[in-house]
């Protein structure tokens, strides 16, 4: 008798068991209640872009030498006198040979077409370097000078900053701060507030530096002096960030 009523009082606390379990569906496998959407938070999903303009820090100037003579031979020779004098200038403005950088050295002969034949008529030398130059308030002179010591090409002047991630940790901060004004914005209009970030991530990052092409510099003159506008250099970043709130 004893163990058939121990039996019953088994089952009855079973079945009691069993009809909590079922009431509860939110429950899992563990007996522990999963949270609603409700108590876990919403989400909102916003972009921000931040913005940093700066005065240039650097110019980056590439420029040379073209010359033109009846043998291959007297055109390099030329060009190599050119820039000993070229050398004489960069030195006078103190800019070492670790700003200094070939980027172009080609040599082609020159041809006229006539009564159906090709003749030569000469060589053509281009030799072009790229400066690395940093006193921004005298790149003007600089021109004029290397102009006189026998530069006849500058093919780009190229205006930008050596502190780039400097910058751009800046303009990262700003989108950073845009994008949670906006999700402070909208999340009021319900009478939230934003309780904390779930996501974020960097979308897009650009430097556009200011760049001139093909600039004609003062040559004959000596009180003629180039004017070259540095202007401002755009450093710029986008995250997307989403919020719980």
């Amino acid at each position: 008798m004893k163990n058939k009523r121990a039996f019953l009082v088994l089952g009855a606390l079973f079945f009691i068991g069993m009809l909590l379990y079922v009431g509860n569906p939110g429950a899992d496998g563990n007996g522990v209640r999963a949270a609603t959407q409700e108590e876990a938070g919403r989400t909102i999903t916003v972009s921000g872009t931040g913005e940093v303009q700066i005065k240039p820090d650097v110019a980056y100037v590439r420029l040379g030498v073209q010359t033109e003579e009846k043998s291959a031979e007297a055109a390099q020779q030329a060009n190599a006198r050119a820039f000993e004098k070229i050398r004489e200038v960069l030195d006078q403005h103190q800019i070492s040979e670790n700003d200094i950088e070939t980027v172009r050295f080609d040599l082609w002969p020159r041809y006229d077409y006539m009564e159906q034949k090709r003749v030569l008529r000469g060589y053509t030398l281009n030799h072009i370097i790229e400066i690395t130059y940093r006193d921004m308030d005298g790149i003007g002179g600089l021109l004029d000078d290397l102009s006189r010591a026998g530069v006849n090409r500058v093919d780009q002047i190229r205006f930008d900053t050596e502190k780039q991630s400097k910058y751009e940790i800046e303009a990262l901060e700003k989108a950073i701060a845009s994008a949670r004004q906006k999700a402070e914005a909208m999340v009021k209009a319900e009478g939230k507030q934003v309780s904390g970030v779930v996501q974020m991530v960097e979308e897009g990052s650009s430097v556009q530096p200011v760049r001139y092409d093909m600039v004609t510099v003062a040559k004959e003159s000596a009180s003629a002096e180039t004017d070259v506008y540095s202007g401002e250099v755009t450093v710029r970043k986008s995250v997307r960030v989403v919020y719980e709130f």
